[in-house]
């Protein structure tokens, strides 16, 4: 994606075109289809609430129908937003309205309304003296604008409001360095709008605009001081009309943008807000399918989906990814790395994208962002330092990337970059063979070098998946054979240095050999990259119930939830780490429940997998824990003696609905293995119908299941009969059908499958990998194996074919060349 050009509207206008284009299919969906499955209400008066758009975003708490912030993204990240404490930043609003009545004046919005929302909007509704009352938002295209709709009824009998009065404060805080500018100067204050300049280069000398529509504004009156504030006072004929309404559209752009963009906003805010509504829902809707029967999880997909398509934000140029729709206002590498795995699966453009940022932001050595920010009159770009998990993650997300599109030539861009993240991740291999960190598990807080099960399993499947991504290049692979050997060697000394047997976990070292007790989310990966044998797996999943889960909310990120006191010991910045179970101090996160349900079904609990996935990764199954919200959430609070138990902060996190994609393409059946794509024939129940859309070698691909059973009875590619759950190529379609065992089939592999044919009792499979590599074939089969051999190297030694069980069989060898073809003969009929 190129970059943006100012002037702003009509580039983005352009991108949004293409965009809906791409993902809108042949038609748009209807309002009543999006507002039935993108759209939810809640009465509980605790919602916290974030919404916004690609330029605005709005955040809520208490269920109350006025902001505590609104976030700017354009020109650059600045903010409406008051509070002075992070903790208690539900306390401040911006925005302030007042009815004026003969009874006196009242300041509507400081309690608890209901509300609906979506992604896209929302929508508050109150009754007040008699008065029926909704406070919507609503958000832009390509517009940089947010819309406030203010509406009342009244019957004739309670009809007695004089005048509405709204207030906003113009005080802004600008990015990262959270400093208010309050310096404002009035550019434009006409009939219908009203602006005001920032002259400050922290702020990018931005102009803050309002327009009003529908009311008649009675007047209005500047404040200026130490917190400069607007009023508007509007009557529109109150005392003998039964209803008011009026929208404020308010935004923020270049004061040399002002005049423009005001001058066109009459004609075209309202189709813009419709355009940004629109190519969302059509995006979690149309874009792809996946389709089960459970109507919980299928509501979760589509707002999942719909919360990719919405998180997006302008910044410097782009719309990238971002976490929340109204706080973290800056670009982070592992976001987009993190939420693209589940992504990839049906949309190529998000990785694609998100790497073409990489490629513009990287160094000339080739080291990665870690992120991208706007600061005090600046973009700023904070790298990666050498033991940065960052750099793991970008192998392990191209690997994927490159399975799912065969986009060689994107990925031979970024191979010096992915050389480089390997190179410095090296340099914290200790003498012990495991991987050294500064930073507890998988965050990005304290300072404490020492080593890590976190680091060390990440760093052996992102070695493996770096000779996948070289081999698949025909890169030189002189030292990849070394590269495997280590990724072998970092799972050895995982298994014996950093399992503890009393705790019956994967513990992490800190400085001078001092065990760190604490249990962190992160080791559960040790199962779903199976760094561990059967047993330690389901002894680790068992620690894992017993000490880390909670049984409402889910895994908590660590426990026990002591980091408040030991500062000193892990140099945390001041309390960072949060008080007792909360944030990263044992509360709740997404990544932690994704994992966990990736591991159980890792490890052959397929229907315990997809419960835990209902219970704390759904949109239902949320709402219907303590404290719970329609909502998804960056953490929650995990005390259970606290009334904020299962408290939800930052609804609507970008992370949760790209992990619950993860998490549901998994339990479908499809899986990635180091080398290939694959399907699972253990899938929950009543998952057994499940369809959906797959990118297979950069084209979508219809995957549908049928049936139930511990084979695949049969295995059709665009309606031909196949004999391998290994993917070989681009497909149309793929039909998987489960029950009896009646022919042979390839189940997995360690190395590379190019294609497998059968027929006449016998199974041609060619592979690929590095010279001299060691391979092992699964083969589910109801008849013996007779003999495998290569089939075109008359001379080498033989196969050996191991017999499972009755019906599972494994064959192994060792490459003659990076490529190879072996010919396996079977008994019977």
């Amino acid at each position: 994606m190129k970059k943006l050009i100012f002037p702003l509207f009509y580039t983005i206008l352009l991108f949004t075109i293409l965009t809906q284009f791409l993902a809108c299919g042949s038609e748009q969906t209807s309002d009543e289809l999006a507002s039935g499955h993108l759209s939810r209400s809640f009465d509980g008066g605790y919602g916290q609430l974030e919404v916004g758009g690609p330029f605005v975003g709005a955040e809520f708490h208490g269920s109350q129908p006025v902001p505590t912030r609104l976030s700017f993204y354009y020109p650059v990240a600045n903010s409406l937003d008051l509070s002075r404490d992070y903790w208690t930043r539900y306390n401040s609003h911006p925005l302030h309205i007042v009815f004026h009545s003969i009874a006196g004046n009242d300041t509507i919005g400081q309690k608890a309304w209901g509300y609906k929302y979506g992604p896209t909007h929302a929508t508050f509704s109150a009754e007040f003296n008699g008065h029926e009352i909704t406070l919507g938002y609503q958000f832009g295209e390509t517009l940089p604008i947010m819309a406030m709709s203010l509406e009342i009824n009244s019957s004739e009998s309670t009809n007695t409001l004089d005048s509405i009065e709204v207030i906003w404060d113009l005080s802004i805080r600008t990015c990262h360095a959270y400093r208010w500018v309050t310096d404002i100067t009035p550019e434009i204050t006409s009939k219908r709008d009203f602006a005001v300049s920032y002259s400050d280069t922290g702020a990018a000398n931005a102009a803050l605009f309002i327009a009003n529509f529908k009311a008649s504004e009675l007047s209005r009156k500047l404040i200026e001081g130490d917190a400069p504030k607007i009023g508007f006072n509007f009557d529109n004929g109150l005392s003998h009309s039964t209803l008011f309404s009026l929208t404020q559209v308010i935004g923020m752009c270049p004061s040399m943008e002002l005049d423009s963009i005001l001058a066109g906003l009459g004609d075209s805010w309202q189709n813009d807000i419709k355009a940004y509504e629109q190519r969302v829902s059509s995006y979690a809707l149309n874009r792809s399918s996946f389709t089960v029967a459970d109507p919980e999880l299928q509501e979760t997909i589509y707002w999942s989906k719909a919360l990719q398509a919405s998180n997006k934000h302008y910044i410097d140029g782009r719309i990238m990814p971002m976490p929340c729709p109204a706080e973290y206002n800056f670009f982070f590498t592992h976001d987009m790395l993190l939420t693209g795995q589940g992504n990839v699966n049906f949309d190529l453009s998000y990785l694609r994208d998100g790497f073409d940022w990489l490629i513009e932001h990287t160094l000339q050595d080739s080291i990665i962002p870690h992120a991208y920010y706007w600061r005090e009159g600046e973009f700023v770009t904070e790298y990666c330092n050498s033991d940065n998990w960052n750099h793991l993650w970008f192998v392990i997300s191209t690997a994927s990337y490159l399975k799912h599109s065969a986009d060689n030539e994107m990925v031979e861009i970024l191979y010096p970059m992915l050389q480089k993240s390997i190179a410095l991740m090296y340099e914290n291999l200790g003498d012990d063979g495991l991987m050294y960190a500064k930073h507890p598990d998988g965050w990005d807080i304290g300072n404490v070098y020492g080593p890590r099960s976190y680091i060390t399993i990440l760093m052996s499947k992102a070695l493996r998946d770096f000779v996948f991504i070289s081999a698949s290049l025909h890169k030189d692979l002189t030292g990849m054979a070394e590269h495997l050997a280590l990724a072998d060697e970092l799972k050895q000394e995982l298994n014996a240095n950093l399992w503890n047997e009393d705790a019956r976990y994967l513990l992490n070292i800190l400085d001078q050999d001092e065990l760190d007790t604490h249990y962190y989310t992160g080791s559960m990966l040790g199962v779903v990259y199976d760094m561990l044998d059967d047993h330690r797996s389901e002894r680790l999943l068992q620690t894992v119930k017993d000490t880390l889960l909670d049984p409402q909310l889910g895994v908590r990120n660590v426990m026990p939830p002591d980091f408040h006191l030991l500062g000193d010991r892990y140099h945390f910045q001041g309390n960072e780490a949060g008080d007792p179970w909360v944030y990263a101090n044992g509360g709740v996160w997404p990544q932690g429940n994704a994992w966990y349900v990736k591991a159980l079904h890792a490890n052959g609990q397929v229907e315990e997998a997809l419960g835990a996935l209902k219970k704390y990764m759904t949109i239902a199954g949320i709402l219907n824990s303590p404290n719970g919200l329609p909502s998804f959430y960056e953490y929650r609070r995990s005390d259970p003696d606290s009334p904020r138990y299962g408290e939800i902060d930052k609804p609507s996190f970008l992370w949760a609905g790209g992990f619950y994609l993860q998490s549901i393409y998994q339990l479908a059946g499809y899986r990635e293995d180091d080398w290939n794509q694959y399907f699972d024939v253990n899938i929950p129940q009543s998952l057994s119908n499940a369809e959906f859309d797959l990118n297979l070698a950069g084209k979508l691909c219809r995957v549908q299941n049928h049936g139930a059973g511990k084979w695949f009875e049969q295995i059709l590619v665009d309606g031909v009969p196949s004999y391998s759950a290994i993917v070989t190529g681009p497909a149309k379609s793929i039909s998987l059908k489960r029950g009896e065992l009646t022919s042979p089939y390839l189940s997995s592999a360690n190395c590379m499958i190019k294609s497998v044919t059968y027929g006449q009792n016998e199974m041609i499979i060619e592979l690929e990998g590095l010279e001299n590599m060691k391979f092992k074939l699964n083969i589910a089969s109801p008849k013996d194996i007779k003999e495998a051999a290569f089939s075109e190297i008359p001379d080498a030694a033989p196969l050996e074919v191991a017999k499972i069980d009755d019906s599972n069989y494994a064959v192994l060898g060792v490459l003659h060349g990076a490529m190879s073809r072996i010919k396996l003969s079977f008994s019977g009929q």
